[in-house]
């Protein structure tokens, strides 16, 4: 169960035209525009946690605390109801907060296997007094986000393995009802149970073309 509250503000510039008319851009055109204005998003996600933060009752009772999970299956590790394996992130409650994180179009300078400097548009973000210009407080939040276990499960015919649970515990003691298992899980609280991450700087994003040495 996910539920999620995303603010978007979209930051536009206002022109004076008496005349407009959109024409078709080639990929080279595109290459070559660089956009003025951005979007600025606010995003406070949650999952399996009610507004306060406080975990919901079903990841709990007996009889639903398996729908608190999030399965991963990779290509090539068996059959779907079958023998498929699983890596299952079991009792995953918690939630996220980002105040003010702002997208734009930009470009990214780099040097190519040829040795010469190559410039490409790239997505840059821009998070904390970066973004907003302000000095606003713009920490990340990081609420009671909690995964009981992690474990590797498999399909086994109708039971699928995100569903199931292992047997025994790494000890061979038996499981008690209702009980997540696995090899390792993950708690994350502080002061009221958040934890703060202050995030100040940049990141940009541009696709691996075939002439950059990491690709």
């Amino acid at each position: 169960m996910i539920m999620a509250n995303l603010k978007i503000m979209v930051l536009l510039g206002v022109s004076a035209l008496a005349q407009a008319q959109m024409d078709p851009l080639s990929n080279d055109q595109l290459e070559d525009v660089v956009a003025q204005q951005g979007v600025a998003v606010s995003l406070d996600w949650r999952l399996n946690v009610d507004k306060a933060g406080n975990k919901l009752a079903l990841c709990s009772n007996a009889a639903t605390y398996k729908e608190c999970r999030i399965g991963w299956a990779f290509n090539n590790r068996g059959a779907d109801d079958v023998d498929k394996r699983w890596l299952v992130l079991k009792g995953f409650t918690g939630s996220l907060y980002i105040p003010y994180l702002r997208v734009d179009a930009s470009t990214v300078t780099y040097t190519t296997d040829a040795a010469a400097a190559k410039t490409i548009p790239a997505v840059l973000l821009s998070f904390g007094d970066i973004a907003t210009g302000s000095g606003a407080n713009t920490k990340v939040q990081i609420k009671n986000l909690t995964i009981d276990n992690l474990a590797f499960e498999t399909d086994t015919g109708a039971r699928r393995g995100y569903f199931a649970d292992s047997t025994l515990e790494p000890t061979g003691a038996a499981i008690p009802a209702n009980v997540n298992t696995g090899f390792m899980g993950l708690q994350i609280n502080g002061p009221s149970n958040v934890a703060n991450l202050q995030i100040d700087g940049t990141i940009k994003l541009f696709p691996c073309v075939g002439d950059h040495q990491s690709c």
